[in-house]
């Protein structure tokens, strides 16, 4: 009978010690990848999560910076203009306080405007921007891959703000 108490004796403490070893091997991926997130990112099961207005394997670049560059396209709706089907340029610049700020310039669309957006993510918005023309403008659009697309809307304001002329148009374009 004592024998049989130390067998099994025996073998709880060697299934104890396995379960410890066992628990001990398993494996932090952000450890073991040596996974550094930046800027206050946070590692979780080996990808870092990155907080607003930062973007990147290791939460390195602004989240602005993936929009930059030239988008050549089209005009593929527009309202109130003769501009439909038209090719044109849209620059898409970083705002270097804002990480999630960006400018916005075509040559025709909107009539040669920088306008002020924010991103997140893979979109753009722009919510009720007064330009020095005095139209506002408001819409919205995604980045997805090299592919751009902004749909915008436009105000001419009167002197007491009422709309006199409203304008929409969509623009496509690739990035260059």
């Amino acid at each position: 009978m004592k024998l049989l108490n130390i067998t099994i004796l025996k073998n709880a403490l060697f299934c104890l010690m396995a379960m410890l070893f066992f628990a001990a091997c398993e494996q932090n991926k952000c450890k073991t990848r040596a996974v550094n997130c930046l800027n206050e990112g946070s590692c979780f099961d080996g990808v870092c999560n990155c907080p607003a207005g930062w973007d990147g394997d290791s939460c390195q670049n602004t989240e602005n910076l993936k929009f930059v560059a030239k988008y050549g396209g089209v005009i593929l709706s527009s309202n109130g203009s003769s501009q439909l089907g038209t090719n044109d340029t849209l620059v898409v610049e970083k705002i270097s306080t804002d990480n999630s700020g960006i400018t916005m310039k075509g040559k025709k669309s909107p009539e040669n405007i920088t306008i002020v957006a924010k991103v997140k993510n893979n979109a753009i918005s722009v919510t009720n921007f007064l330009a020095t023309n005095k139209w506002t403008y408001n819409g919205a659009g995604s980045l997805n891959g090299k592919l751009l697309t902004l749909t915008m809307y436009c105000d001419s304001l009167d002197i007491n703000g009422i709309t006199t002329q409203h304008i929409e148009y969509t623009f496509s374009g690739t990035k260059h």
